[in-house]
């Protein structure tokens, strides 16, 4: 489907009007102006989302049919924004919840109407979109802070991966979990790809279960990078062969097939700057569909790949702030991206004006999936 971004609509959360133009909003919880901090603060010409959160997106996602945006964010916001597809895409403010502390992961069920989240006060909570009268509910509970989730239609329920070193199974009718299990140190990432699911954790761990059936621990292994865990992304359906790529702390990702001989699996660098030897963290990983892939970094640039050709095909021009959180909608239509302070260097590095958040929709192109042949 072809389409274009027209400029953000509708007033900020609980009021105010948008003032036009990309990224110019006033009023509502969270609103902000552009960055002054940044000399271009969209280089990229990409649709700024009006009224975004005060403090850095910890995760964002997109229903499968796009008309729904929700971001999880540092200040204990999830905001939910509604996209309007058409010949141009706008994109309204609708409603926002807050938890007792950072807000730390979010996602849509199947149904692209029902949310969830889960943040630092250990909470997993539940939010029935377009239902003024039925407030968020607390579903779900975590020891300490809940860092991933996702949710596997296959099973019909909420899975949770948090800080207390637990992977628990949710059906949201019940306070109790359905199952847990083990993990081997706190989970850092989490990604699901039908029947696999895997966790990435503290001290370098990899844990992969298989969903089918009963849910169990299929393999356990240490990661094929040198340093810390950042991302995880199971290739999708439509990949050639089920597998993950991983990406690190130190500008690096890897490829690996499940099935297969080690020669399969590969490893690449990015998100570096040759001109100063910088190095900076691969923040994000999104599959767009079975080969083809974004990788987000704290350089504020995003790239696409693609795994099988061992290409990348399209590169972007930074945001001058790390891009913290990605998300594709189901169809691959739309990509979305934050840009925030992502801490990579400490409370020395915290600026207040470049610690608020954006957040963008991309249209993909032609030329973002097929790009010009370069090979890596």
């Amino acid at each position: 489907m072809a389409f274009s971004f027209g400029s953000g609509g509708g007033g900020g959360f609980g009021g105010g009007a948008a003032a036009g133009g990309f990224g110019a909003t006033t009023g509502g919880f969270g609103a902000s102006a552009a960055n002054p901090a940044v000399a271009n603060p969209n280089p990229n010409n990409d649709l700024v989302v009006p009224s975004p959160p005060g403090d850095t997106v910890s995760q964002l996602a997109l229903n499968d049919n796009g008309t729904g945006l929700l971001a999880s964010s540092w200040d204990g916001k999830v905001s939910f924004w509604q996209v309007a597809r058409g010949p141009q895409v706008t994109v309204t403010p609708q409603a926002q919840i807050t938890h007792e502390g950072p807000a730390l992961c979010c996602g849509f069920a199947s149904d692209g109407t029902t949310a969830f989240s889960g943040g630092a006060d250990g909470k997993v909570k539940m939010w029935q979109l377009g239902q003024a009268n039925r407030p968020e509910q607390q579903v779900g509970a975590h020891d300490a802070p809940v860092k991933c989730l996702t949710f596997c239609a296959e099973l019909n329920m909420l899975i949770t991966a948090g800080w207390d070193k637990k992977l628990k199974f949710w059906d949201c009718r019940s306070p109790n979990p359905a199952g847990q299990f083990d993990l081997p140190e706190r989970a850092y990432c989490m990604s699901a790809g039908f029947p696999y699911l895997g966790v990435a954790t503290a001290n370098r761990r990899l844990c992969f279960y298989n969903l089918q059936g009963q849910p169990s621990l299929a393999e356990e292994r240490e990661s094929p990078l040198k340093y810390q865990s950042s991302c995880l992304a199971l290739f999708p359906a439509g990949s050639q062969r089920p597998g993950f790529a991983l990406g690190s702390v130190e500008g690096r990702v890897a490829i690996h097939y499940f099935k297969g001989t080690d020669k399969d699996s590969f490893a690449f660098k990015c998100h570096r700057d040759s001109s100063t030897s910088r190095i900076y963290a691969v923040n994000a990983i999104a599959f767009h569909s079975g080969d083809i892939f974004t990788t987000m970094g704290s350089d504020g640039k995003f790239h696409f790949w693609n795994k099988f050709k061992k290409t990348r095909l399209k590169g972007y021009e930074a945001l001058g702030e790390s891009i913290t959180a990605g998300a594709f909608n189901k169809g691959g239509e739309i990509f979305a991206y934050a840009a925030g302070y992502d801490w990579r260097e400490g409370a020395a590095g915290y600026n207040e004006q470049q610690a608020a958040s954006r957040i963008f929709l991309h249209a993909v192109s032609k030329e973002d999936l097929e790009g010009k042949g370069k090979r890596r």
